[in-house]
């Protein structure tokens, strides 16, 4: 979970466990809860990938990408969703949805 000004450094060993413990916490939740269950899902996702891998030695490769946020086109434009809707709205002048979203810094 990233902390405002606070540096930190990430390997193939480092996993979102804070977040995964937040998510399982029962009501009441924290305001942005539905960000904090979303981050453990792909904390969860990749741990079982890589279970996969370790317990079933596919005779393929696997490959896991996460991005922090990502700009560009959008390839549906009629489902809009995620981190895509950061710049309209920002342009239509809606921050509230992105002052949960924290500055990151890493070394």
């Amino acid at each position: 979970m990233p902390k405002p000004n606070v540096p930190c450094a990430y390997d193939s060993n480092s996993w979102n466990n804070e977040d995964v413990k937040a998510a399982w916490k029962s009501a009441p939740w924290d305001e942005g809860h539905q960000w904090t269950v979303y981050a453990a899902s792909k904390t969860e996702a990749e741990k079982a990938l890589w279970k996969f891998r370790d317990e079933e030695k596919p005779q393929f490769s696997i490959n896991s990408v996460l991005p922090a946020t990502n700009f560009g086109p959008v390839i549906t434009p009629d489902t809009v969703s995620s981190t895509a809707n950061f710049v309209p709205m920002i342009y239509g002048g809606k921050l509230e949805a992105l002052l949960g979203v924290l500055p990151r810094e890493s070394s």
